[in-house]
């Protein structure tokens, strides 16, 4: 299934941080006393969902701590300069069982309820940029003790430590992603947030081995050069005082990065997600690049990182070229990060009497709806039983109660992005069994990688070996058959190509300006698909 992403909503503005959706759940993963409805804020596999300062709403409070069982407590915050901050949150925990309480304050000033007890306290403060002056955002702890008739809690801005890194060649912080943590296990809150160039960072420090940190940069050249760094700092036992990171030459690994396109130049972005940390797993700081370019990527030595490569459109949002995760070494290496030709695939789930499918370009996943338009058609024995029209990048059906047996899913669109000519017109047929229940269902997907292509296009005049395959994965088979096609005029004619144990070889006639492809595969249960792509690539 494709992979959905929310971008949150941090200081009142669109900051460049991907982090994956937690999947939908009979119960909610944490260990925490959160009633099923309610988001948790400090799952380790997504920090910030509920979480953000601006226009995110605050998690409700476990059920532990409803009001009938607290006492009030009033908070105060102010900054460094001794005003109030114009966002602040306010998280509040038990470290003994776990339990815990938020609160959004106004104008600095605040209240929440918590039953008697100890507890410790974390406060994210931020102060808004504006055109004179840098804007600040600050993490700071204090521990409370709340009696029976309540108490009071201050937060200011004394004793904080700037948070800043430092690269062997200058570099400008496009975004810092920080998070202050309080507790220990399943029992732990975190104070995190994602801020761009234009605010200074503070943290207040801790020797208490309950604190930890952890601070991740995405950092580029000044005035839009040709190199960037990706860095990660952890802190785990404690905060020092000192928190300004001097990177040396001899911390990073130098990759030099060629990043291609679709056909025209456009403004891309480049991302390298970590799963290095229990705070930071998918998350994915996004740094502004052009494709087609070269540039040199400068990754912490040690660090597990997943590179990628984003096209933005305007309209429609992202579509991402992956490469596997690996811990980065020493010295230097070289990557590509240029798509082959265009092809087409469907993947499908039934969640019992429910179907849904979601697009993909080959290599290439989408993160945003709309990149295909065109129609959608699952139909059984000739009966249309779903029909989808306009955006059909991803679409679902309701299927009669224990319906079962085979079913034809048409797909015909095109692919409606800004920085690329290809794909027209994509289409795909697939005929599959499903027996109920859930699981994946068996579209098969023919995939075809033809040499020489870069940039959405190769050199005319040469032939081109060209590989078809259709493998096996989860609850799809393998497929036992495979062809096909190729045209050169959009698809008015297709011509059989020759293949031996899925290779063959593309010889294009004079003059032609594209090349379109067609591939079907078939498997032992008689599930078939056939796609196609017209303009998969260019020839120049």
């Amino acid at each position: 299934m494709r992979r959905r992403l929310i971008i949150p909503l941090l200081a009142a503005a669109l900051v460049p941080v991907i982090v994956p959706a937690t999947p939908a759940a009979a119960e909610p993963p944490s260990a925490r006393p959160l009633p099923a409805a309610a988001p948790d804020p400090l799952s380790p596999s997504d920090p910030m969902d509920g979480f953000g300062l601006g226009d995110q709403p605050m998690p409700a409070p476990p059920p532990t701590l409803a009001a009938a069982e607290g006492v009030p407590v009033t908070v105060t915050a102010r900054d460094r300069h001794g005003k109030a901050p114009d966002l602040a949150d306010v998280f509040c925990m038990d470290p003994a069982d776990g339990t815990w309480a938020p609160a959004r304050l106004t104008g600095g000033e605040g209240a929440m309820d918590l039953p008697p007890g100890e507890y410790g306290c974390l406060i994210r403060m931020l102060t808004k940029a504006t055109d004179s002056r840098r804007g600040e955002y600050a993490a700071t702890w204090r521990f409370l003790t709340v009696g029976a008739s309540g108490g009071s809690l201050a937060f200011d801005g004394a004793g904080l430590s700037p948070l800043k890194v430092v690269t062997p060649r200058a570099s400008v912080t496009q975004v810092a992603y920080t998070a202050l943590r309080f507790g220990a296990g399943e029992n732990f809150i975190a104070a995190s947030a994602a801020m761009d160039e234009t605010t200074d960072l503070y943290i207040r420090p801790s020797a208490d081995r309950r604190f930890a940190h952890t601070f991740r940069v995405a950092a580029a050249a000044p005035g839009g050069g040709d190199y960037s760094y990706h860095l990660l700092f952890k802190e785990r036992t404690g905060v020092p005082r000192d928190l300004v990171y001097e990177v040396r030459p001899r911390d990073l690994a130098v990759g030099t990065v060629r990043y291609g396109g679709l056909g025209a130049a456009t403004p891309a972005k480049q991302c390298a997600t970590s799963n290095d940390d229990d705070l930071l797993e998918g998350m994915c700081l996004l740094l502004d690049i052009t494709v087609p370019s070269t540039r040199t990527e400068y990754y912490q030595v040690g660090v597990l990182y997943q590179p990628s490569l984003f096209l933005v459109d305007e309209q429609r949002g992202l579509v991402a070229l992956h490469h596997g995760e690996r811990v980065m070494r020493p010295g230097r290496f070289r990557e590509d990060f240029v798509p082959g030709a265009l092809g087409f695939g469907a993947y499908g789930f039934r969640w019992h009497d429910s179907v849904s499918f979601d697009s993909s370009l080959a290599e290439l996943t989408f993160f945003d709806e709309g990149f295909l338009t065109g129609t959608a058609v699952l139909s059984k024995d000739g009966a249309e039983l779903m029909r989808a029209e306009g955006d059909v990048t991803s679409f679902y059906a309701d299927l009669p109660p224990g319906d079962t047996g085979r079913y034809r899913l048409a797909v015909d669109g095109r692919l409606g992005a800004s920085w690329t000519s290809l794909g027209a017109k994509i289409s795909g047929v697939w005929e599959f069994a499903s027996a109920g229940g859930t699981g994946t269902l068996p579209l098969l997907m023919p995939h075809w990688t033809v040499s020489g292509v870069a940039d959405g296009a190769a050199k005319a005049g040469r032939d081109q070996r060209v590989t078809v395959t259709s493998p096996a994965s989860e609850g799809i088979p393998a497929a036992t058959s495979l062809t096909l096609e190729a045209s050169y005029d959009d698809g008015a004619t297709w011509t059989p190509v020759s293949l031996v144990n899925g290779r063959g070889v593309l010889r294009h006639p004079r003059g032609a300006a594209s090349v379109s492809l067609r591939a079907t595969a078939a498997d032992a249960d008689g599930n078939t698909a056939t796609v196609s792509v017209v303009r998969s690539y260019l020839l120049r």
